[in-house]
């Protein structure tokens, strides 16, 4: 064998050679099972290079520079990747349930609500998504009282508060849409919109039921769905109760098909369950297991106003309630102290190796609704409070929010594997 032989000069001179010929074969090698191993793997977790990172590069090393390291779940081979692949940030929350102590409370010397600060602290995370959304659940009609529970039309600001906060886009497929009702859900709409909000789960006149927005040549589809309105239907004109979205399998089945043709990623929003139930019951399970084999991408319910747990299913994402954003329900209500709690769901997708758009992955961050009283009162005597959604992963020195954000991920990781 070479190594028992004795060297000459001439070895000397081929050795280095033979082993650059080698390193240029391996990495050759190394490169073309990175590639094969990211079409078999294709669900990923993405890491940015941060800036300061990469420093007095060399003309070899400008190839890295605005790239992106992918690194696969099932081992931990890392593959460099280009920085021109199209990517989308969405973001999503539950309910926005605007009780009469909420409007009370927001109600300015002046005689105007001023909702806005009650979401400044979500928003510095609303403003780094492509996306934001939320479910609205209640009415905005400014022809009628102000009433909460169990009727809820709040005051019109709230619209504008909610455009502030920088959402994007509302759910309107909820039990208490038609709460004001036919001209509510117009009016709930065109206020929302009017705030550049765009409003999905609603079949408004002569508009396209599928919602699809577009992001860096990604397009989304957005489906809507409720298991009833509280018997508030029988109110509506046949036109008004048209606009209304039941959960109905076959049409949710036949809408996903048609969005599969409109858009690269479908996600749709049942709006059911048993409330403060914390696990999703049978009919819930077997409606969103349908929904993803029917060609859905990623399901997100509501409804419960708690949190119930995430399941990855046949590898496509189930969220089965993301519980209240802002309410007044709370353990001070005699209520469960979950539905205080809830999250901001951030979902990254990403172009993969075959030109495909996927779900890249996604980060929880729980949030918690303060409510601090003020020393005032309303004219019917409350007292007011000042409420705040605090984003738990700014609080977590104090020891109720670090217990708060501790239980929200157990809890919603209960279910993946």
């Amino acid at each position: 064998m070479y190594m028992n032989k004795k060297p000459n000069r001439l070895d000397y001179k081929i050795f280095p050679l033979l082993m650059l010929f080698c390193i240029v074969f391996l990495i050759g090698c190394s490169s073309d099972n990175k590639i094969a191993q990211e079409e078999n793997n294709p669900t990923f977790k993405t890491i940015r290079l941060d800036d300061n990172l990469i420093e007095n590069k060399s003309s070899d090393e400008e190839q890295i520079e605005n790239t992106q390291i992918e690194t696969t779940q099932n081992d931990n081979s890392v593959q460099i990747l280009p920085e021109d692949r199209s990517t989308a940030k969405i973001m999503i929350t539950g309910d926005n349930l605007i009780h009469d102590l909420l409007y009370m409370s927001a109600l300015t010397p002046d005689g105007v609500y001023d909702f806005n600060s009650y979401y400044t602290e979500a928003k510095t995370l609303f403003d780094t998504a492509d996306i934001a959304i939320g479910d609205f659940e209640g009415t905005m009609n400014p022809d009628l009282p102000l009433a909460g529970y169990p009727i809820f039309n709040c005051p019109p600001e709230m619209a504008s508060a909610l455009g502030n906060a920088g959402f994007d886009m509302m759910s309107m497929a909820n039990n208490h849409i038609a709460d004001s009702n036919g001209p509510g859900i117009i009016s709930t709409s065109q206020l929302l919109r009017d705030a550049n909000v765009d409003v999905f789960g609603i079949n408004l006149p002569n508009e396209d039921f599928i919602k699809i927005k577009e992001v860096n040549g990604i397009k989304f589809a957005f489906l809507g769905y409720c298991y009833g309105f509280n018997g508030m239907e029988a109110t509506l004109t046949e036109e008004e109760q048209n606009m209304l979205s039941w959960i109905d399998p076959d049409t949710i089945e036949s809408d996903i098909q048609t969005a599969k043709q409109m858009a690269d990623i479908v996600l749709v929003f049942p709006h059911m369950g048993i409330e403060y139930e914390l696990e999703p019951n049978e009919e819930q399970i077997n409606l969103y297991h349908n929904i993803i084999d029917w060609g859905a991408d990623l399901v997100i319910g509501n409804h419960p106003h708690v949190l119930q747990p995430i399941e990855m299913y046949q590898n496509k994402f189930i969220l089965y309630s993301l519980g209240n954003f802002i309410s007044n329900q709370r353990v001070e209500t005699g209520l469960d102290i979950w539905t205080e709690r809830g999250i901001i769901l951030e979902l990254n997708f990403q172009e993969n190796a075959n030109q495909k758009i996927e779900l890249a992955n996604y980060v929880l961050h729980p949030t918690w609704v303060s409510r601090i009283e003020n020393g005032n009162y309303s004219t019917e005597g409350y007292a007011l409070c000042d409420y705040k959604v605090l984003l738990t992963e700014n609080h977590l020195d104090d020891p109720y929010i670090k217990e708060a954000y501790d239980a929200v991920i157990s809890h919603l990781e209960d279910y993946v594997q």
